[in-house]
């Protein structure tokens, strides 16, 4: 379980992704925590905290349209 990195590190296995090229969306410190021990960058939403309890994400975004239009907009 989470903060442990293994749930991010079965599915990438599963889909055959590295870690380096995986993305995660994330809401949660434990979350982010789990993700970026993986090896995988990791975005976080302020779904149920504000982003000071997930600074340790790469990115902090507020709401799921600001995430949606920064991906058009970058990758």
């Amino acid at each position: 379980g989470k903060p442990h990195p293994e749930p991010y590190l079965k599915a990438m296995k599963k889909l055959d992704y590295e870690p380096a090229s995986t993305l995660v969306i994330e809401n949660a410190p434990l979350g982010i925590i789990s993700a970026k021990e993986a090896g995988a960058d990791c975005y976080a939403l302020e779904t149920t905290l504000d982003g000071s309890h997930l600074k340790g994400a790469d990115m902090i975004f507020r709401n799921h349209e600001q995430l949606l239009n920064y991906l058009k907009d970058n990758l």
